[in-house]
């Protein structure tokens, strides 16, 4: 009985995020709420206890990325990245391979430092005005906008989602689990 139901609800989770009438946070989080209830109700389903329907919200890499959209969002309402767009903008004078570099630079240097799709998210925008302006076709540029986050984002623990998740679960083997590193 239970393998049907959990392929019902997954399938029933996959037509809501297809169909998208809810946000898909709202659709995972009814998701885990529907499998913690049914658990609850004492018919000898198991699926989820309500310890284990919380315990990813603890979990420290899911705070870390929350955290790093919450600086992403801090830096573009502070003008922080249309600041950097017009530093681009006068330090590449229109020329398409110096906003290229600049452009990548710069992504690949707060891709360190700040969860790599939010950069690519607040650099969207600064790289189609650049095109606009210069008459340029953005489509050779954002491509190489995010290689020049993803190198950047893998050169610090902090800089992709995976890093962080990684981290964490080598950290919660530590104890039973060689560490890493070179010998």
């Amino acid at each position: 009985m239970e393998p049907l139901i959990l392929s019902l609800l997954l399938l029933a989770m996959l037509v809501l995020f297809i169909l998208e009438i809810f946000t898909p946070e709202m659709t995972a989080l009814l998701t885990v709420s529907i499998l913690v209830f049914l658990s609850s109700l004492g018919l000898g389903l198991h699926f989820l206890t309500p310890e284990e329907g919380i315990a990813g919200f603890s979990n420290s890499a899911v705070v870390t990325v929350a955290s790093m959209f919450v600086i992403s969002a801090g830096l573009m309402r502070t003008g922080a990245v249309g600041f950097i767009g017009d530093r681009i903008i006068r330090l590449s004078k229109g020329k398409p391979m110096r906003v290229l570099a600049f452009s990548m630079l710069a992504v690949a240097f707060f891709s360190c430092f700040v969860n790599n799709t939010p950069v690519v998210v607040l650099f969207l925008p600064i790289m189609l005005r650049i095109c606009y302006k210069y008459d340029l076709s953005p489509s050779k540029f954002l491509i190489p906008l995010s290689y020049a986050s993803i190198l950047g984002g893998t050169c610090t623990l902090i800089g992709t989602s995976t890093n962080i998740l990684v981290s964490d679960i080598m950290a919660s083997y530590a104890e039973t689990q060689p560490e890493l590193g070179l010998h």
